[in-house]
């Protein structure tokens, strides 16, 4: 889990929590929020786990959202093992990295949000479209879906 931040034009700055899946790519979970928040960050992975796939592990920075008791806590309650990097390492969280860079190309730098809500409302169709539609080199050129999915099958 990491957070993008970027402005809006009469918003100000807004930060995006988003999750991917390491093996597949899906990214179960975007929301969009104006602070960095313990609370948005346990919102946006309580999001996540409504996809019907909980993970064993999430790898996060040392954000203050991120190591505050109330988030830890929430991963301890759901069985998820928290990991930590290190500071100032962002090669640990590649996968998110290189999403939130396609997601500034594809989305963030093409439309101009009028308010939170369109952004949100964009960021769920990208969301969509990234998990749905585009297909990944990395996995194989299949949609991350596709792969998540499968595996969820296996898993039951």
């Amino acid at each position: 889990m990491d957070i993008y931040e970027f402005r809006i034009r009469g918003v100000g700055k807004v930060r995006v929590f988003g999750m991917i899946d390491d093996h597949s790519r899906f990214v179960p979970a975007l929301r969009i929020y104006k602070r960095k928040t313990a609370a948005n960050a346990i919102e946006t992975l309580a999001n996540a786990l409504g996809t019907g796939r909980k993970p064993r592990a999430i790898y996060v920075d040392n954000g203050r959202q991120f190591i505050a008791k109330s988030f830890r806590q929430f991963c301890e309650n759901n069985d998820i093992k928290l990991i930590v990097g290190r500071p100032y390492n962002p090669q640990g969280r590649g996968k998110i990295e290189a999403f939130f860079k396609i997601m500034h190309r594809e989305l963030i730098s093409q439309v101009v949000f009028s308010d939170l809500d369109h952004a949100h409302l964009e960021l769920s169709r990208f969301r969509g479209k990234y998990n749905n539609v585009r297909r990944h080199g990395g996995i194989g050129w299949i949609v991350p879906a596709q792969r998540y999915f499968k595996e969820m099958k296996s898993l039951q």
